[in-house]
């Protein structure tokens, strides 16, 4: 079906969404990407553990994505 998570409408939308992240939420986007847990780039990056979550968080609602595994599955397809 159009327009659903697997759609290519909906990856061109999240694609779309990628310049809209900071550099920061970039930044931790590749860290996702490398498989670092929130406490481990909290660790890389000296931040919080908390904000680290609210990065990766806002990383979700700009991407419309709503799970580590989605972003996984996002950066291994773009």
């Amino acid at each position: 079906p159009r327009g659903g998570w697997g759609s290519a409408d909906a990856a061109d939308a999240r694609r779309a969404a990628l310049p809209a992240l900071t550099d920061r939420e970039r930044e931790i986007l590749m860290l996702v990407a490398r498989g670092l847990s929130n406490d481990e780039i909290a660790e890389e990056l000296f931040i919080s553990t908390t904000t680290a979550h609210t990065h990766i968080t806002r990383i979700y609602a700009k991407t419309n994505l709503h799970s580590r595994q989605e972003l996984l599955d996002f950066m291994h397809q773009s």
